[in-house]
């Protein structure tokens, strides 16, 4: 997944491979994941993909507002 998050100050979000230990959110098994932290923002998304078909979950706390961009397929 490619995706780019714009936090408040003008910095990007940072994304690493996977899922955070400890996750206790809705699961999607089979999945290709991402998460990332900061000090006001938890963010995990998962995109399972098959023939003509995907599904993407994300779950996020937020404490500030953020935009989102990079959507395309």
């Amino acid at each position: 997944m490619n995706i780019e998050i714009i936090l408040p100050d003008d910095s990007i979000f940072e994304f690493q491979p996977g899922l955070q230990t400890g996750y206790k959110e809705p699961l999607l098994r089979g999945t290709t994941a991402i998460h990332g932290r900061t000090s006001f923002a938890a963010i995990a998304m998962q995109k399972l993909s098959g023939v003509n078909y995907f599904i993407r979950l994300s779950a996020g706390k937020f404490l500030n507002r953020i935009s989102a961009g990079g959507w395309k397929e």
